[in-house]
């Protein structure tokens, strides 16, 4: 079925290279994988669905189109 948000449930913000940056050491020391390895295994699905690591795939998506460095998102 899936679940239905009503537009006022939507909270929209532009995400920083800084945001991206500290998100994903926060995953990364959460979860004592880099993430680059998740997003590997997440696209095999090997990390299930949970909201968390989609929004960890997304952060990683999305450094990865802005070009950042593996140096910079390293902690």
């Amino acid at each position: 079925m899936g679940i239905k948000y009503d537009r006022s449930q939507l909270k929209v913000r532009k995400l920083t290279q800084e945001d991206l940056i500290k998100g994903l050491a926060e995953f990364e020391a959460k979860y004592g994988m880099d993430s680059q390895t998740f997003y590997t295994k997440y696209n095999k699905g090997e990390m299930g669905d949970a909201p968390e690591f989609i929004r960890w795939a997304f952060y990683w998506d999305a450094a990865s189109k802005s070009k950042l460095r593996k140096t910079q998102v390293a902690p």
